[in-house]
Order: C-alpha cells, then sequence, then structure tokens
C-alpha cells in the first residue's frame, strides 16, 4: 500500500486532490496517479492598480467615457452611499472632466476595507479602467476562491468577477466586520485586486518549476522477467557552488550517460533565457552567472530525452 503526495511549488495552484492511496499487488502493471495544476502570473498588459490610476500616468489614460462607465457601476463611498467620479454624462466638459480626474484620484486614495464596500468598490474601479482601455482581457480566466462567479477549482473570467462585486454593491452600501457576506466580498475583492496587480491569471503554459538545490534524481528501469541487460540511468547531479552566489556560480555535472552531450540553460522566473551553453559533457564544470541580476534563476540541463532543473539565487 502506498500514499502518492504532491508537494507545493510557488505560483501553482492544485486542480485535483493533492494525494492518493493506492495498493500494488504487482509491478508488472505498475499504477499511475494524476495530478492537476495550473500555473498563475501576468495577465495584464499595461494600466495597474489603485497606485498607478491615481499617478500623473494613470490620471493621463482618463477619458471621458471611462470616467462615464464608472458611473453605471455601482461604487460606493466610505459611509455606503453611492459615488460617482464625474458629472455631465454622456458628454461632461473639459473642466468636469478634469474634475472627475481628481475626485476619482482622492477617492481611490482614501479607499480603506473597515466598510468592506468602499474597498470592494475601489479595486472593481481599477480593473474595471484596465479592462476598458484594453489592458486585461475580460474574458480571461483568474484565481478566485470563495467567489460565487468561480468554479468548482476556484476560476472564473474577469467579466464574471466584475459582475459579481458590482452586484453585491448595488445590494449593499455597508459591508462591515459583522456582515455575514463579509468574506465573500473580500474574495471577490481580492481576486480583484490579484488581476489588477498582475499575479492570478491562469497562463497558457506552465511557468519554470524550482526543484530542490543540488537535487539528485534517479531514473531506473529493472525488468522483472527478462533475459537482457538492465537499463540503467543511476545518476545525474548538477551542483552549484558557491549557492547563493554574489558573484558567479561554478557548475559541475555529472551523469552516467557519457555518450550524448548535454544542453545547459539559466532561465529567470519569468521563463526568460538569460545564458546558453551546449556541447557540454559528464564531468565538466562551468561558470555562468556573471552577469545575472540579483534574483533567483532555473538551471535547466537536458541530455537526450531526459531534463533535470534546480535553482541558484544571485545576492
Amino acid at each position: 500500500s502506498y500514499t502518492v503526495t504532491e508537494g507545493n511549488q510557488s505560483g501553482w495552484v492544485h486542480t485535483t486532490a493533492t494525494s492518493a492511496n493506492l495498493t500494488l499487488t504487482t509491478c508488472v502493471n505498475p499504477a499511475t496517479v494524476l495530478f492537476g495544476n495550473v500555473c498563475l502570473g501576468a495577465g495584464r498588459t499595461g494600466g495597474g492598480g489603485l497606485g498607478f490610476w491615481t499617478n500623473k500616468n494613470g490620471q493621463a489614460l482618463l477619458t471621458a467615457s471611462s470616467l462615464c462607465a464608472l458611473n453605471t457601476l455601482c461604487l460606493r463611498n466610505a459611509d455606503g452611499s453611492n459615488y460617482d467620479p464625474v458629472s455631465g454624462c454622456p458628454a461632461p466638459t473639459n473642466s468636469q472632466v478634469n474634475a472627475g480626474k481628481t475626485s476619482l484620484k482622492n477617492w481611490l486614495l482614501n479607499a480603506y476595507a473597515t466598510n468592506m464596500s468602499y474597498m470592494l468598490s475601489a479595486q472593481l474601479a481599477a480593473l474595471k479602467l484596465n479592462v476598458l482601455l484594453g489592458y486585461v482581457d475580460g474574458t480571461r480566466l483568474i484565481y478566485a476562491p470563495g467567489t460565487n462567479s468561480a468554479n468548482a477549482a476556484g476560476f472564473a473570467t474577469v467579466n464574471d468577477v466584475m459582475a459579481e462585486a458590482n452586484s453585491l454593491l448595488c445590494a449593499n452600501g455597508v459591508i462591515d466586520a459583522g456582515n455575514p457576506l463579509r468574506a465573500r466580498a473580500e474574495a471577490v475583492k481580492n481576486a480583484l485586486e490579484g488581476a489588477s496587480s498582475n499575479n492570478n491569471f491562469v497562463q497558457l503554459q506552465p511557468c519554470a518549476i524550482a526543484l530542490p538545490t543540488n537535487a539528485i534524481s534517479q531514473n531506473t528501469r529493472r525488468p522483472i522477467v527478462t533475459d537482457k541487460p538492465v537499463e540503467v540511468n543511476a545518476l545525474w547531479l548538477v551542483k552549484a557552488s558557491p549557492n547563493p552566489s554574489k558573484d558567479f556560480f561554478n557548475l559541475t555535472i555529472i551523469s552516467d550517460n557519457r555518450v550524448e552531450v548535454i544542453t545547459l540553460r539559466v532561465i529567470d522566473f519569468q521563463g526568460r533565457v538569460m545564458e546558453t551553453r551546449n556541447g557540454l559533457r559528464s564531468g565538466q564544470t562551468i561558470q555562468v552567472g556573471n552577469n545575472l541580476r540579483p534574483g533567483t534563476y532555473l538551471i535547466e540541463t537536458v541530455q537526450g530525452k531526459d531534463r533535470r532543473s534546480q535553482t541558484i539565487i544571485k545576492q
């Protein structure tokens, strides 16, 4: 009897149970355990959160139409009253638009969560502006656990989460600490904030996976009954020293495969390849990282059909 458990990885969300129990009676028919995961990350192409829409860059992007669009939402003030940033819609004058920009700036800067409807309103306004100006695709999936718009795995589209937020605000000018809707409203607020902060979008491709530093991986195939030689690829070790490092890393590569050459890449956690070394062989020691900025990187080595990776930290 075995219990197979999947660990956690930064930036990934489990979409299936993380543990499975199974019983094997023979190794002739091995069992397979499948785990589901989704990688989260960036999805916004510009714009930003509350801070962006209150600074000069964000304020310069605001137009009469975008401000009037905010008027159509059920945005709330701290006391629960309705908030409309601009007057004169659908065609406000230049002076009304300028007054609306200043009003929105002050309203966003003063937002706080004592009345969750106020902070939820601010996050809704920020994300709505990102969508209106084309920086966020409203059909993209984001991680929104605890919201009613999310599916069973906790994911919903940007548009659906914004619609849920507006529905909550239309019906509730005040959601204080004792309100039974408080937890749900905060979950919706967090989902909106994550999208504006550019960190909770479902990625279209898998993210890099950080393996333990100096990990040794074994891949051994031993047939139960055979008259042929057993094929073993027992050891592959990539050792980075020093790690962490302020200057560079000496990488020593050891593999039982003495025939095929090895390709090594240094990848940052946004998936960009920073360095590449080709034609390496087992036993070599190379130096990488002289030009890397401080941060965490992934060392990926490929030999034939086998792939290994580990993390290095530049201080």
